[in-house]
């Protein structure tokens, strides 16, 4: 791609990608329009198989767009690698040759951001592993019942915020490392309460068996201080329930802009015993300056 020209590459990843590849999340542009190829594509987990684009272009509105979740920006003095990454992207994005063939809406674009640090904005809050549900990483999750504990549903993850939010629906992702979709839960209950004694129910019904993530839209806009989801069952036999996300869809005064305190993604493993993983090294986070 003339994007690269600039960049010593072959079609496949080499030696050459490790630097900036390494803690790069890739943009899943799986409801962008069908003809929409990403210029340098990532090879998701083989069981989810996510239409993952580092590097990919598009015309949007009157305008073009390129677009590159890669870090080239910072420390480009001691990362000469990025730095040409970038060179290159730069030099093609001010040429002739940049004319992406394929059109994305502004609502399209919109529709693939969404703000993973709104929990921690709103001060919520949970007991246990609660939390894990709304940290802001799809590699965490919440667990409830199944195993050892035989507890069968309904199980209950109940969330409080430091004050009164209003919301008119919840973003769900299930577990993400479990083939088997361990935990998925199918029939729900969505409640909300300003005491946390007196409940009142804002959406019930059943969630699909999916990596994707899905959304539950309340019938009007509903201000409460506590959010409760209770699994009322799961698919098949399985008696637990998980979940790797919940956000609620924000629908009060302007958010803070996120700061430095970005998240950074836990490594999590498959929980296949026949996923041969090999052995994985951690970076470890070096200190703020």
């Amino acid at each position: 791609h003339p994007a690269l020209a600039g960049f010593p590459t072959e079609e496949n990843c080499d030696w050459q990608w490790t630097q900036i590849t390494r803690g790069t999340r890739a943009v899943n542009i799986g409801k962008l329009p069908h003809g929409l190829k990403p210029i340098v594509a990532a090879i998701d987990d083989w069981n989810r198989n996510w239409k993952l684009a580092p590097i990919f272009e598009a015309k949007v509105g009157k305008g073009k767009l390129l677009v590159c979740s890669f870090d080239i920006t910072s420390n480009l003095d001691e990362r000469i690698i990025a730095r040409q990454l970038r060179r290159s992207l730069l030099d093609y994005a001010a040429s002739e040759k940049f004319q992406p063939k394929v059109s994305v809406t502004a609502e399209q674009m919109h529709g693939l951001w969404f703000d993973t640090l709104v929990m921690r904005k709103l001060g919520a809050t949970a007991s246990g592993d609660g939390g894990a549900a709304f940290d802001g990483d799809p590699n965490t999750f919440w667990s409830a019942g199944g195993g050892r504990s035989g507890r069968k549903h309904p199980h209950e993850l109940t969330i409080s915020f430091t004050n009164t939010v209003a919301m008119n629906g919840v973003a769900l992702m299930n577990r993400q490392n479990d083939r088997d979709h361990a935990g998925d839960i199918r029939g729900y209950e969505i409640s909300v309460s300003n005491d946390g004694t007196n409940w009142q129910v804002a959406a019930r019904g059943e969630l699909a068996s999916t990596w994707n993530p899905q959304t539950v839209k309340f019938t009007s806009t509903i201000t409460a201080r506590q959010l409760k989801l209770t699994a009322l069952s799961g698919f098949g036999a399985d008696t637990s329930a998980a979940l790797a996300e919940m956000a609620v869809l924000y629908a009060g005064p302007a958010l803070p802009e996120n700061s430095g305190a970005a998240v950074e993604y836990k490594r999590v493993r498959s929980t296949s015993s026949d996923v041969d993983e090999g052995v994985v090294t951690v970076p470890t986070p070096k200190p703020a300056p």
